[in-house]
């Protein structure tokens, strides 16, 4: 989050497409973070280990990270095509 925040002072134009990207990593670390936690239950479960629960992994997407994102396209002075990018990260 800090980044964004420093990308939207130095150079708010292009400030909302580093989000974007930077959200898009954290989803894919993210999933796939959460691909390896399930199967490694699934595994524990087949195995019928009596062992504790793994616990779930760190979220790394935060509604705050999105909101951040949401203002950098606000402060791109963008026009429409931050308006539509917004909308499509918020169905995203």
């Amino acid at each position: 989050q800090q980044q964004i925040l420093q990308w939207m002072a130095t150079n708010p134009k292009i400030a909302p497409y580093k989000a974007e990207e930077s959200l898009a990593k954290l989803w894919v670390e993210q999933q796939n973070s959460f691909r390896q936690w399930d199967a490694e239950q699934q595994q524990q479960q087949q195995t019928n280990a009596s062992s504790d629960p793994i616990s779930p992994p760190t979220i790394l997407l935060t509604t705050e990270s999105v909101n951040l994102v949401l203002h950098a396209w606000c402060y791109s002075n963008k026009g429409e095509l931050a308006a539509e990018r917004a909308e499509r990260l918020l169905h995203w």
